[in-house]
């Protein structure tokens, strides 16, 4: 019998929601909104935090506006979100929860909640990380991963924490897994090897966290989630909430980038290429295929992905991000010129310089924008080159930044490595490229291969949604 099916994708910047129909996939709803949910650090000046309830209000604002018809008849909840990051609060914010009769995300407002430390957490230097155990896994470890980070935290804030007689968290997870431990009432948090996997010292061949490594360290090992596999069943919602019944099925929290990319996979011989706030290039592994550190080069990953299969993945650090300095650096100046606000809003700014870009099709300016390093080269920096009084320009700028996001990417992920896996055709997908005609240009330039744009953002949230559609399994193993 048919169902509803509603994805949640908690992202950097936005969250969106989708309903799908269980049966044949068509999305019948999609919504978005903005969360504005970073807060200064007060731990680091290299932080990248965020505000737990402004992401949860948003949650609310967007499922607020689905329809009453849809709401009701959801049967599944999917949940993705931004990988890597980690939060920690008390089991106390759930068992002092437990209602009957109706959710109310606005609730959980507690001084036994961190701030969410996001992937884009900066504090874990490079000469911080050489002074960790290796990891025993296949994966590196970066700063702005979960593990990395808490390690860092224990080490120079040690009552962070609290004392031995006044414990201050004893969960800790994704922003994602606590939506799903405070929708199912869940008082030990669980995980998917996805966000596992991206959390640092978790080894996806043995399905295992690496306890005794961690343990070494300092690290606080009864904070680490229990770990399922993607799309299985993790509990039941515990009550009414918005109008979706109580008792439907929710799954363990995935990855964003497995739920954005899993609608374009539709061939073994495709690549996909997202470009969201950050970048990412993907194609799957054979289905029989077990990772190892030496592998790869070492700009690519292989992350867990469904059925026990695996990505190869180029992750930028740079995408839309360094759009959005740009637009901001624009701003900032218009603002000190003066210049009235209605002149310059976002969408202003980025549409001059698209419409500049489009102009020009071919620039010796050179632009790295790779001003916020990457995982692989942390102290890597952007920088400009061969300017000219000829180039100095709207129009030169933006091609020159948008060819310079695309060079990066290629050197991760070198056009021979996509030919040696058999990939004929790059599908192109996320907010970021779809509305960017100069990055579509490029992107096709760098690869020399065929390129189709996704006719749709068909985002995480409907990615997730589809996950649990097809996926679904009530079982954790």
């Amino acid at each position: 019998m048919s169902f509803l099916v509603l994805g949640i994708d908690l992202g950097t910047t936005s969250v969106k929601v989708a309903v799908i129909d269980s049966e044949n996939q068509q999305v019948l709803d999609v919504q978005s909104e903005n969360t504005n949910a970073d807060i200064v650090s007060d731990t680091s000046p290299l932080g990248s935090e965020q505000c737990h309830l402004k992401i949860l209000e948003a949650c609310t604002t967007c499922i607020q506006r689905l329809k009453d018809e849809h709401r009701k008849h959801i049967g599944r909840i999917a949940v993705s979100g931004q990988m890597h990051g980690v939060i920690l609060w008390s089991s106390h914010l759930i068992t002092a929860h437990q209602i009957d009769d109706c959710l109310d995300l606005s609730s959980y407002q507690d001084d036994n909640i961190s701030p969410l430390y996001t992937w884009q957490d900066a504090r874990c230097s490079e000469d911080f990380l050489t002074t960790l155990p290796q990891p025993d896994s296949h994966l590196n470890l970066a700063t702005g991963h979960g593990c990395a980070t808490l390690i860092w935290i224990k080490k120079n804030i040690p009552s962070f924490f609290g004392s031995n007689t006044n414990v201050r968290f004893d969960c800790a997870g994704t922003i994602m897994d606590m939506l799903t431990a405070i929708l199912c009432g869940l008082v030990k948090p669980v995980m998917s090897v996805q966000n596992a996997a991206s959390w640092g010292f978790y080894n996806t061949v043995t399905n295992s966290w690496n306890k005794q490594i961690l343990q070494n360290t300092g690290f606080p090992i009864n904070l680490l989630p229990n770990v399922i596999q993607p799309a299985r069943k993790v509990g039941e919602l515990k009550a009414s909430w918005l109008g979706i019944p109580k008792g439907a099925g929710v799954g363990v929290a995935m990855g964003d980038l497995q739920c954005s990319i899993l609608p374009h996979l539709i061939s073994d011989t495709h690549a996909v290429v997202n470009v969201g706030t950050s970048m990412q290039a993907v194609f799957k592994c054979p289905s029989d295929f077990k990772p190892t550190r030496c592998s790869l080069p070492q700009a690519l990953e292989y992350f867990p992905f469904f059925n026990g299969s695996y990505l190869t993945v180029a992750a930028s650090l740079n995408g839309g991000n360094v759009l959005a300095a740009t637009v901001k650096m624009f701003q900032q100046m218009m603002e000190a010129m003066q210049v009235p606000q209605e002149y310059f809003t976002d969408e202003k700014v980025i549409t001059i310089l698209m419409e500049k870009g489009k102009n020009v099709t071919k620039t010796d300016l050179k632009i790295n924008p790779t001003i916020f390093g990457e995982r692989h080269a942390m102290k890597k920096k952007g920088d400009v080159r061969n300017i000219t009084p000829f180039n100095m320009n709207i129009g030169d700028l933006s091609r020159a930044l948008c060819s310079g996001l695309m060079e990066n990417l290629v050197d991760m992920l070198p056009r021979e490595i996509l030919c040696t896996a058999g990939i004929t055709r790059i599908v192109g997908c996320g907010n970021a490229l779809l509305k960017n005609e100069i990055l579509q240009e490029e992107l096709k330039r760098v690869y020399d291969l065929p390129v189709e744009m996704a006719t749709d953002d068909v985002n995480a949230a409907v990615g997730s949604a589809i996950a649990l559609a097809i996926f679904w399994h009530t079982s954790e193993k």
